[in-house]
């Protein structure tokens, strides 16, 4: 049996509206592409399949499997609408099969039991569409001689900061954090003294999972185990070459869902 509820449509938005979301990601060194309108559609079907048998008089056996699809268009900028952008959206798609079987035996009149096993899976995963967004960096004063030789990259959009002069790091954890959220960037490097208090200020958002790694295997699993956006380092804890491990790994390692995504998914 397939269900499929019926979509739901979000308010449009006006052409003030539309402009000021480019003019926004355009300050960020990035073109959301052609305005393709204010709608999400989201999209969910069961398939339920049930298997009745009566082996004996006594004895009835019965097995179900269930699985559940659903598509939701995500698109970076929150408000009273969400704006689909041709390089500037992606769909979180999920699955979840579930397996129960179940004995029924009926020994005497007064004598019945009855055994189940039941098994469930969910899977989900993210599908981008258009162009990747651009990464974000941001570095306190500590940090600034570290990150020229080690995490600036072509395509990046350094925000900040560039002097020697002393900062307060949570503005900076903003900036990126905001960069973010609002969908003008996809992922971002934190960089302080020792990478605490820039990952702990950027946390404060709830769009933003940031990770503080010393190590390529700790960037790693932060990719893979708990989709970390955010990668912080610490300038004076870690040496050159080990924070060019990190960011190598943390840019190159792909999320790995699951049952990972359950627990992302309680964070939110």
């Amino acid at each position: 049996r397939r269900q499929t509820p019926p979509p739901t449509l979000t308010q449009t938005l006006d052409a003030t509206q539309v402009a000021q979301i480019v003019a926004r990601a355009k300050t960020f060194g990035y073109d959301p592409g052609d305005f393709n309108g204010a709608q999400n559609i989201s999209t969910q079907k069961s398939y339920i399949g049930k298997i009745d048998w009566n082996i004996t008089g006594a004895h009835r056996l019965s097995v179900s499997y269930r699985q559940v699809k659903g598509i939701t268009p995500q698109f970076p900028f929150y408000g009273p609408a969400n704006p689909s952008f041709s390089n500037f959206w992606y769909d979180s798609r999920r699955k979840t099969d579930s397996f129960t079987a179940q004995l029924f035996s009926t020994w005497s009149q007064n004598f019945r039991t009855e055994a189940s096993f039941s098994t469930s899976n969910y899977d989900g995963s993210a599908q981008n569409h258009g162009t990747p967004f651009p990464q974000v960096f941001i570095q306190n004063l500590t940090a600034v001689r570290f990150s020229d030789g080690a995490v600036l990259t072509n395509g990046s959009v350094d925000l900040g900061t560039n002097s020697t002069d002393s900062v307060d790091y949570p503005s900076f954890a903003k900036l990126v954090s905001d960069a973010i959220e609002s969908g003008t960037a996809q992922r971002g490097l934190l960089l302080c003294g020792t990478g605490i208090g820039i990952s702990i200020a950027a946390n404060r958002n709830a769009k933003i999972r940031c990770a503080l790694a010393h190590d390529a295997t700790t960037a790693r699993l932060a990719r893979q185990h708990n989709d970390a956006n955010v990668l912080a380092l610490g300038a004076r804890v870690i040496g050159l070459e080990i924070a060019k491990d990190c960011l190598k790994t943390f840019f190159t390692t792909e999320f790995e869902g699951g049952r990972h995504a359950r627990r992302v998914a309680l964070m939110s």
